[in-house]
């Protein structure tokens, strides 16, 4: 999900795991019966607090990972979600913590189009910093031609 507050910037957490460092949108994994629009609002709430309505559809991706001894091919959906003032500051709340270690999430940091572009970090998909380029500059909106399938990304 692509969080984007009302200053134009967007919610990444940071990861160490056994992929390396690198910052990502935030998301995840389906439960059985549930859609994918669900999943990403209740992965939204378990990583970030936050409740959130879905905008429109970004983009789609698969990603080829080899993690925690297994190989498996990731399928991602990205939708927009705005975000209002009064968000920010829930994904300080210290229970959050616990589960982000538990993800290995190191932490969370809200980037605006500079602190993307002067980031040494890597970040997946690596795309990003000119995919959230253009949804700030369409208004905080989908660019025309969006949603875009960029196919299978590195990480």
């Amino acid at each position: 999900m692509l969080l984007l507050d009302p200053d134009g910037r967007i919610l990444l957490l940071g990861y160490d795991d056994d992929l390396g460092r690198y910052w990502a949108l935030p998301g995840g994994g389906l439960e059985p019966g549930e859609s994918h629009a669900e999943a990403a609002v209740r992965e939204v709430a378990e990583e970030v607090g936050m409740a959130v309505e879905l905008g429109p559809e970004l983009w789609t991706a698969q990603r080829a990972i080899v993690h925690s001894g297994g190989a498996f091919v990731q399928y991602e959906r990205v939708w927009l979600a705005r975000v209002g003032a009064e968000q920010l500051a829930v994904a300080a709340r210290a229970d959050l913590a616990v589960s982000h270690a538990a993800d290995d999430i190191r932490g969370f940091r809200w980037f605006d189009a500079r602190a993307l572009a002067e980031c040494p970090d890597r970040f997946t998909p690596p795309e990003l910093p000119g995919l959230a380029d253009a949804v700030v500059a369409a208004d905080g909106g989908r660019p025309a031609g969006w949603p875009l399938e960029l196919g299978l990304v590195a990480l």
